[in-house]
């Protein structure tokens, strides 16, 4: 198995989440990379739409990544607002300023190395706005991670979140595609990929997260919720030398690597005959259910 993926069962390492963040889940392609932030753009305005931000806020940005959602937010800020990213790895803190820099939004950063869990370094009720995008299935206490964020906010913060949610894979499918020809060499091969899942993922629903919210003392919150179902879709680029060296997750193998782990020589080539012509024909299905997230601490 590559370096840039975990052993099945233990917890992802800082340098494999960078890894993945940077280069893993777009195949090491720039244009893949750009697609990427083009698919993800919508998602950070309606997320940064649900901030309300102001010209002053302190804004925390949980598990930066690259900085993508930060920046954004720090170009909506006034010389005297401040974005502070955070995030375990160093490489993915130097991405966040380097990015910052590129926007010329430099002076209103700052940067923490620290889990998206653990905010003790913050004093309570210090920031006006918490943002979280998809991170609480990586995180082994999300009620803790969660009366964290409460914690931080000050009287009438707002908690920004996108969280998306796992889906069942049926019989016949991988990553996406319809393979039926081949079920079970697509079964065997899904069962590595499922393997190096994250534990915390399993059966995690959006009632969870709304009883999880509450929980924590959050009294005024709303959500929606958008569910995507489509036979189709333009992403990933529908280009099988690329496709197959992407990953869907910092804990997961690229479909290469599973394919290797999970079949023989022979067994592969029967498999990827038939999946190489669903990837570059573009039929991949998507069924990605998500939720918006706006909670205000009162």
């Amino acid at each position: 198995m590559s370096s840039g993926t975990r052993a099945a069962g233990q917890p992802t390492k800082p340098e494999q989440w960078a890894e993945w963040v940077l280069r893993r889940r777009f195949g090491g392609d720039p244009d893949a990379r750009r697609q990427t932030d083009q698919f993800i753009e919508p998602i950070r305005r309606r997320l940064l739409d649900l901030a309300e931000l102001r010209p002053e806020d302190v804004v925390l940005d949980i598990a930066s990544r690259d900085g993508y959602m930060g920046v954004g937010a720090a170009e909506r800020l006034s010389a005297d607002g401040r974005v502070i990213f955070t995030e375990l790895s160093e490489d993915l803190l130097t991405a966040c300023q380097t990015n910052a820099e590129a926007a010329m939004v430099p002076a209103q950063c700052e940067y923490r190395q620290l889990p998206p869990d653990d905010l003790s370094t913050f004093a309570d009720a210090s920031v006006d706005v918490v943002i979280v995008r998809s991170i609480l299935n990586y995180v082994e206490d999300r009620i803790e991670a969660l009366s964290e964020y409460r914690r931080v906010l000050r009287p009438g913060g707002r908690l920004a979140m996108i969280q998306m949610f796992p889906n069942e894979t049926k019989p016949g499918w991988l990553s996406g595609y319809y393979v039926p020809e081949v079920a079970d060499l697509a079964a065997r091969v899904g069962a590595v990929l499922d393997s190096y899942s994250p534990k915390t993922e399993t059966l995690y629903e959006e009632r969870v997260l709304i009883a999880e919210l509450e929980s924590v003392g959050f009294e005024t919150l709303y959500m929606w919720l958008n569910l995507e179902i489509s036979r189709s879709s333009d992403w990933p680029p529908p280009r099988w030398e690329l496709a197959k060296q992407m990953s869907t997750g910092p804990d997961q193998p690229t479909l290469d690597e599973a394919i290797t782990e999970a079949l023989d020589p022979a067994e592969a080539d029967r498999l990827i005959a038939v999946l190489r012509v669903e990837v570059e024909s573009g039929r991949r299905a998507v069924r990605f259910p998500k939720a918006f997230i706006r909670a205000i601490r009162d």
